[in-house]
Order: structure tokens, then C-alpha cells, then sequence
């Protein structure tokens, strides 16, 4: 069923704020995120460091008096261990975020319980005001027929444009006036000047002045909104379709001294919301446009890889957050999203909360581009003081190198760290390595490998960057040039081999250099400085390890020639590597 929703124009184009009749407006305080909150400090107080953060002035008054508690929160570390205390300084400033979310929601559900007290009064004294169905008024209730409900916000709604159709523009101002009247103590010398003032205009309405101030609140948001909940849950309630509302602007209604007003007599700082907590079953949600971008994601994306972690960012929010209608996703429910996420594994790194949150921006670029929404509310969300840091990998010293080839690896096992420390490839792009990428006759004894993608091999990769051709050192051994792939490590459903490999290499190398910051991440770097001591510039170390723009075109001479490359590397002192 269509619901005839009156759209509200602004009859008066005065403010009554020159005037001088608008005083003291309070204005609503705007909902702080996560983005918004104060960094943390670390306190030394009473032999513990502490982690300490300001409250935002905006929302001390939530927090009540007493000492401390209307300007910072505060909670031990329960250290004095600088290096444990700063280990746990953004796990603990967390909490207290969260705890200005709670204080928030919490101001917040008041608030909403006070505008929908006064959509109810204003829609209760409107018809009888009218004396609406002779006085027979039905509840606002969902189990009241539905029907009914129609018909009554209809004839309601009617009045408005009656008002407007009938009241000459100075009455309109008399109505502002007396909603004013109405919420000024008696006594006041602001409520005599109203009343003068308003009685010097005249009176071209049919309606009263009270009946005219009820029937411009009734069409302020607050009510309207309102009202749209209340018709979503009957008809779903009572097994009816669902309403349709047509978009409308309606009339915002401000507050002055605890009386609500249309918002023509305020600044558009000083409105007052009350957003739609209902939606019809038909609108459009998350869970109901996940198999479409699915779908989408399996045509545009070629990466398993890739594709699998898009569809995580989604099927992880919807487990963790629960769905939600595409309209009132807003930038704060990303912040809940990173949240919700460290509440579950307080461990979490933050680039795995930002893989997610990726996720579910690329989700909302599609919805976007379907016009569904007008803007992606997960863009530009700061997300650096969510998680435990990515953790940087340290490199490994000549000593240790050779230690780690001392060790009596199997034969496979000693060729693929061998070729991570000297090729500098990564673990992923090594252990897949095929002999059809091997060539030994082209390039005049340069032997290479190559990681370009051919008519009948697709090469996984991390960009286009490390589609690259990569020269071996001289000194290096390879076993008889065969077929089929050179290691036999379980590649997932990622097309990728790195887990199996690392399951297989990491337990070894903790126990030869234990350190937890070292492991087979870590002959990239150790590569990339040993290329730097011997003198190769910066542009060849990046383009042998894949961090410049790659061999895209092809060619083995593109960017720096493949014999430049075998250079740098043949500079290499390798007296570490002892092989079996």
C-alpha cells in the first residue's frame, strides 16, 4: 500500500531569530566516533603505569561528577615495565573507547525514548484537537488494525496541506510563536513580547492557533519518522504489505527551552533528528545483495586469494554485526565493525582488521554503483588505532645464515631456502615454482626464472610489480632441469603453497635462531641489505625483488636488462651457504 506522505515546504521565510525571539537554543550533541576520541598516554602513577585518556568535552556531562570523572578514564597496566605497559597501552585505551560508546548509546536511547513520547502526544492531542473519528482515537499500537493506522496519518497529514493552503504567511509566524508560548514559564518576560507580537498579527486561519502548532509539529521529522516505524512493524505484524514511503521533506523541528519548534525558526546546526529504527522486510539489507556481489566478485577477480577475502570481509560482518538495511550503515558502525573484531580475538593485527574492513568497503562500492546508496560509509575510515601492529620482520646476520645452512635440511627443503635467500622471492612465488619457468640456454649462461604470466600459465602473484624475471648467482646448484613443479609442498585453495611450506621450514628455523621476529619472511630483507653493502642502488634491488614496476611487457630487458640484474646478484659473497 502507497501511504500519502505529505511533503512539508517552508511556508515562512523569516527567521525568527532576527527577531530576537529565538533564545538560547540548545543544540544536540553530535555523536563522537572512535576517530574522534583523544590518544592514549601512558602515566606512571603508584609504582604501575597507567594508560590515560581525556574525555571529550562534548561528553563529560554523561559521566556524572566526582573526582577524575568528569575529565579523563583511566586503567592500570598493573606494570612497571615500560616495554609490557606499551605492549598493552592500546588494548586497555580501547576499552575506555568503548566505554564513551556505551555512555553514548546510552544518552542516546534516552533521547529516543523522549522524542517518541512527544511524537505520541503530538499525534494523540492533534486528533482530538479535530475531534478525529468523534473522538473514538484507535492506539498507536501494531496490533491496532492496520487500516485504521493508514487512515488516521492520512487525515492528519491532510491538515497540513489545509494549513498551508489557507494560512496567510504572517500567520504562520503566529503559530511558531504560540508553539514558543507554550514552552515559556510563566512569568517570563520573553512569553509578554511573544504574545504581543502575536497578537498584532492577523488571524486568516480557519484553524485555532493551537490546532495550527499541532499540526506543524505533527509534520516535523520526528513525528513523521515516527509514524513510518509504527505502519512497517503493523503491516508486517499483522500480515499486510508492506508501505512504501515516498521521499518527503518534511519539516525538522528544533528545541527551545525543552519545547520542540519547526526548524524554519532554527539553524540547520540547532535540528533534531529521529532516524527510522524500522524497515519493511523488502528493504534492501546486506544479506540480500550477498550472493549478487558474490557473484560479481567471482567474474571481475582472479586471485582465489583475493576473491576469498573479499567474501570473508562480508560473511565476517554479518556473523559478527548481525545485517543491517544499506541505509543506516554509517561510517560509526565501521569503527564497531574493528571493534567487534578485537573483542573476539583481542590479539587481532590491525592489518587483518583493515583486510576485513576492505572487505566490506569494496561490498559497498558495488552498492554504490548499483544505486543503492549514495555514498560508501566504509571510505575513509581511520582504522591505525585498531589492533596490534603489523609486525616488521627482522633480516638475518651472516652468522646466522650460517648457521641455518649448517643445519642437515632434507633436499628439498635446502634448495627452497636457498633460493628465498638469493633470489629474494617470496615464500609464495618460490614453492610454487615450476622447471617450465626455468631457463638456462637463452641469455648466455644467465640463468633466470620467470614469474610472467604465458598463454598457458597464469603466475600468482602479489601485484604487477613482482612479475619479474629473476637471475641466480652463479654459484648456485640446481638438481637435473626435469618437469612439473620443482617442490612438492600442498598448495590450498588459494593456489598458494606458502602455509605448507612455512609449516614445514618456521618450527626448524625458530630453534636455529630463536627469535620471534625472524623466520622465512625474513630473507627478503636480508637479501635486499646484503644487495645494498655490495653496492647495488636502490632501483635494481626493487626490481629484483619485485617492489618496482616488473617485467610486464615481457620482455627480459625491461626496465633494468636481465644482465644488470645478474650483476648485482653475481656480487653476492655466499660464503655462508654450504651445500650438500
Amino acid at each position: 500500500m502507497l501511504v500519502n506522505m505529505t511533503i512539508v515546504t517552508t511556508a515562512v521565510t523569516t527567521n525568527v531569530t532576527t527577531l530576537g525571539l529565538l533564545m538560547d537554543a540548545p543544540k544536540p550533541t553530535k555523536r563522537l566516533t572512535w576517530e574522534d576520541y583523544p590518544e592514549p598516554r601512558l602515566i606512571f602513577l603508584r609504582g604501575k603505569f597507567v594508560v590515560e585518556v581525556s574525555i571529550p568535552r562534548s561528553i563529560r556531562k554523561l559521566f556524572g561528577s566526582g573526582k577524575g570523572t568528569t575529565t579523563n578514564r583511566r586503567l592500570s597496566t598493573g606494570t612497571s615495565d615500560i616495554g609490557l605497559a606499551k605492549r598493552k597501552k592500546l588494548s586497555l585505551a580501547n576499552e575506555i573507547y568503548r566505554e564513551f560508546d556505551k555512555k553514548q548509546d546510552e544518552a542516546l536511547q534516552i533521547e529516543n525514548n523522549r522524542m517518541d513520547t512527544f511524537a505520541l502526544d503530538v499525534i494523540s492531542d492533534l486528533a482530538q484537537a479535530f475531534n478525529y473519528n468523534r473522538g473514538e482515537i484507535p492506539s498507536l499500537d501494531p496490533s491496532t488494525d492496520y487500516d485504521e493506522l493508514v487512515k488516521m496519518k492520512n487525515t492528519l497529514d491532510g491538515y497540513y496541506q489545509m494549513m498551508i493552503d489557507q494560512v496567510p504567511a504572517e500567520n504562520q509566524i503566529k503559530i511558531a510563536l504560540e508553539s514558543m508560548v507554550s514552552g515559556i514559564q510563566n512569568g517570563d518576560d520573553r512569553s509578554e513580547i511573544i504574545k504581543q507580537l502575536s497578537n498584532n498579527l492577523t488571524n486568516g486561519s480557519h484553524f485555532s492557533m493551537h490546532q495550527n502548532g499541532l499540526i506543524s509539529r505533527h509534520s516535523s521529522t520526528v513525528v513523521q519518522s515516527y509514524w513510518q516505524d509504527l505502519l512497517t512493524v503493523a503491516a508486517e505484524k499483522q500480515g499486510k504489505t508492506s508501505p512504501i514511503f515516498n521521499d518527503a521533506a518534511f519539516a525538522e523541528v528544533a528545541q527551545v527551552d525543552g519545547t520542540f519548534l519547526p526548524a524554519v525558526f532554527a539553524s540547520r546546526d540547532e535540528k533534531i533528528e529521529r532516524p527510522r529504527r524500522v524497515l519493511s522486510s523488502g528493504t534492501l539489507t546486506i544479506s540480500s545483495l550477498k550472493d549478487e556481489y558474490f557473484s560479481e566478485v567471482e567474474r571481475d577477480y582472479v586471485k582465489a586469494n583475493t576473491k576469498n577475502k573479499l567474501k570473508r570481509g562480508v560473511d565476517r560482518f554479518l556473523k559478527l554485526m548481525g545485517d543491517y538495511p544499506l541505509q543506516e550503515v554509517k561510517p560509526a558502525l565501521a569503527y564497531r565493525y574493528a571493534d567487534a573484531q578485537l573483542d573476539e580475538n583481542p590479539n587481532a593485527s590491525n592489518s587483518s582488521i583493515s583486510d576485513y574492513h576492505w572487505g566490506m568497503s569494496k561490498f559497498f562500492k558495488f552498492c554504490v554503483q548499483r544505486g543503492h546508496i549514495d555514498v560508501n560509509p566504509f571510505v575513509r575510515v581511520d582504522l591505525t588505532k585498531r589492533g596490534e601492529e603489523t609486525r616488521n620482520w627482522l633480516s638475518y646476520t651472516r652468522s646466522e645464515l650460517a648457521q641455518i645452512f649448517s643445519y642437515n635440511w632434507s633436499t628439498q627443503e635446502r634448495l627452497l631456502l636457498t633460493l628465498l635467500a638469493t633470489t629474494g622471492m617470496r615464500l609464495s612465488e618460490a614453492g610454487c615454482l615450476t622447471w617450465e619457468r626455468f631457463n638456462d640456454t637463452e641469455e648466455k649462461g644467465i640463468r633466470y626464472f620467470s614469474l610472467i604470466d604465458t598463454n598457458e600459465e597464469t603466475v600468482d602473484v602479489k601485484n604487477q610489480g613482482s612479475k619479474r624475471f629473476i637471475p641466480l648467482h652463479p654459484e648456485i646448484i640446481l638438481p637435473p632441469k626435469s618437469q612439473g613443479r620443482l617442490f612438492n609442498y600442498t598448495i590450498d585453495d588459494n593456489g598458494l603453497c606458502s602455509t605448507s611450506a612455512g609449516n614445514k621450514l618456521n618450527p626448524t628455523l625458530s630453534k636455529i635462531v630463536p627469535h620471534d621476529r625472524k623466520s622465512t619472511h625474513s630473507f627478503r630483507g636480508t637479501l635486499k641489505i646484503m644487495l645494498r653493502d655490495c653496492g647495488v642502488s636502490r632501483e635494481i634491488n626493487n626490481i629484483i625483488t619485485g617492489h618496482g614496476e616488473g617485467d610486464t611487457a615481457g620482455s627480459a630487458y625491461g626496465g633494468a636488462s636481465l644482465a644488470t640484474r645478474f650483476d648485482a646478484i653475481s656480487k653476492l659473497d655466499l660464503s655462508w651457504l654450504k651445500q650438500n
